[in-house]
């Protein structure tokens, strides 16, 4: 029930955020500002990466390796060098593509 709870409350903040968007400044709500504001909210790729990074680091000190996990790190480390680590971790299938 707190998980339904949270996930209730982070919709009504996320549904706010577009009504002061498109409402209060006036925005297309589909145009580009909204789209992105809105995105900027998720899951940042930088924190992706930290999280990779961490998840490595308990892997090596339990004796164990994450190779998959070091592959997806290494991807995270060239899409944050690049400049994509402010964008929502979902960004990175761009760079994917252009690869």
């Amino acid at each position: 029930i707190t998980g339904m709870l949270v996930a209730g409350f982070a919709l009504i903040g996320v549904a706010g955020y577009f009504a002061i968007l498109t409402m209060g400044l006036h925005l297309e709500a589909t145009g580009r500002d909204v789209v992105d504001s809105l995105v900027a909210l998720g899951f940042a790729a930088s924190l992706m990466e930290k999280d990779l990074g961490l998840a490595q680091k308990a892997a090596a000190d339990a004796g164990m390796t994450a190779a998959m996990g070091a592959k997806a790190l290494a991807l995270y480390q060239a899409f944050t060098a690049e400049g994509g680590g402010g964008q929502d971790f979902s960004g990175i299938i761009a760079m994917l593509r252009r690869s």
